[in-house]
């Protein structure tokens, strides 16, 4: 996966980069009509390149690692609840209860995948300097 973007800072080895928010129309907001307003996003990313503050840049992220990091996002919580709910009923023979149960279930997921996410997040790395901040 590559994206383009403009470094806005340098902490140590990484750099903090603004990249536009890719969105399921794709983003080619001259020919759409939904009238929506292009979102950015910062990234921290590994500067292998040496990029400094005002570079446009290109980044790139293992395709791998953006599809397992999208699956435990959206698949295990889905999971959880299904797991939660079926206990449930299976314990008390509520709906209700069973309800209540898959939505704490889904919403404990999101807690435990928020203790793993540095490990689990997508590491992006700046491959190339598209145009220095000064002309080079």
């Amino acid at each position: 996966m590559e994206q383009i973007g403009i470094v806005e800072r340098i902490e140590g080895k990484q750099a903090v980069v603004t990249v536009a928010r890719a969105s399921a129309c794709g983003e080619n907001c001259a020919h759409c009509k939904g009238g929506c307003t292009p979102t950015k996003v910062q990234a921290r990313v590994e500067n292998g390149a040496g990029a400094k503050p005002g570079d446009l840049v290109k980044l790139e992220t293992s395709t791998a690692h953006v599809v397992q990091a999208s699956l435990i996002l959206y698949f295990v919580p889905c999971l959880f609840a299904i797991f939660g709910a079926v206990a449930a009923s299976n314990l008390f023979h509520s709906t209700a209860v069973a309800a209540v149960c898959a939505g704490a279930a889904f919403f404990a997921c999101f807690a435990v995948i928020k203790l793993f996410d540095k490990k689990i997040a997508p590491v992006s790395n700046i491959t190339k300097i598209i145009k220095r901040v000064d002309g080079r």
